[in-house]
C-alpha cells in the first residue's frame, strides 16, 4: 500500500528490478489485490498518521484477510509497528499524545521514545541464515511475545518478530531486499522456484557511472572548479 508519509522507498528498488517479480504500489482509493503473493508494509514518517491513513483506506481489512488466509505480510520499521496489537506516544513525539490499536498480526507492542536509533548494520536473517545489510533509523521500541522469535541477528543483538502461523514478519531494518543472497532465498520461499539473477549492487554503480559520464558531458567541469576557486 502506498503509504501517505511513506518513507524510504528505495527499500523496494531491487524488487522493483527483480524479472520475475510484479511489483505493484497501491494507491489511495483502490483495494490490495487478493491474488498477491505478499504484502509489504512500507516504513512512514509518521506511524500514528499512516496507521489512521491505512484503515481510512480500508487496507487494514486487505491485509488482515490476507495474512488469515495464510499470504504473507511484511512489515518494515513503521509498517513493522502497524502489524502490532498497539501503539503509544506518550512523549507526543509525533503529534499530540496517544494510543492506538494496530493490525494486531504481530504480538507485540511499540512504544514511541524520544531519543532516535540511527545506525547501519550487517548480520543475518534467522529466518533463512541469509546475510543481510542495512540501517535502522526509528524511534520507537517495540517488544511483545513474537519478539520471542526474532527475525534478524547482527553485531547490535536480535531485531524483529514472527507470528506463530511464520507468515507475517516485521523488523526495523531498511535496505533488508539489498542483500542479494536474502532477496533470492527469501522470493524462493514465496513462491517456489523463483529465480533472481540481479546483481544490486552492480545495478547501482553502473546507474552512478551513467549519471556521472552524463554530467560531465552537460556541464563544463574545469569552469565550475575555476569558478569555485575564485569565489
Amino acid at each position: 500500500p502506498m503509504l501517505s508519509r511513506i518513507a524510504n522507498s528505495d527499500d523496494f528498488d531491487p524488487l522493483r528490478l527483480e524479472r520475475n517479480v510484479d511489483l505493484h504500489f497501491v494507491p489511495p482509493g483502490n483495494s490490495i489485490p487478493r491474488d498477491s503473493d505478499v504484502i509489504i508494509i512500507p516504513g512512514t514518517k509518521s506511524t500514528l498518521a499512516d496507521l489512521r491513513f491505512l484503515k481510512e483506506q480500508g487496507w487494514d481489512h486487505d491485509i488482515i484477510a490476507h495474512a488469515r488466509a495464510g499470504g504473507a505480510v511484511v512489515g518494515l520499521c513503521g509498517g513493522y509497528q502497524i502489524l502490532g496489537r498497539k501503539i503509544r506516544d506518550l512523549h507526543g513525539v509525533e503529534g499530540p499524545p496517544e494510543e492506538a490499536e494496530g493490525l494486531g498480526l504481530l504480538e507485540v507492542e511499540t512504544d514511541m521514545l524520544t531519543s532516535k536509533t540511527v545506525r547501519s548494520l550487517n548480520g543475518e536473517c534467522l529466518a533463512n541464515r541469509q546475510p543481510v545489510i542495512g540501517y535502522e533509523i526509528h524511534m520507537g521500541d517495540t517488544a511483545g511475545k513474537d519478539t520471542h522469535r526474532r527475525y534478524i541477528r547482527t553485531a547490535n543483538g536480535e531485531d524483529g518478530a514472527i507470528n506463530m502461523e511464520r507468515n507475517v514478519v516485521g523488523c526495523y531494518v531498511h535496505g533488508l531486499f539489498w542483500s542479494d543472497a536474502f532477496r533470492a532465498a527469501w522470493l524462493n520461499q514465496l513462491q517456489q522456484g523463483t529465480a533472481s539473477d540481479l546483481h544490486y549492487r552492480d545495478t547501482v554503480e553502473i546507474a552512478l557511472d551513467n549519471l556521472a559520464e552524463d554530467l560531465e558531458n552537460a556541464l563544463d567541469i574545469d569552469a565550475l572548479l575555476n569558478d569555485a576557486k575564485f569565489s
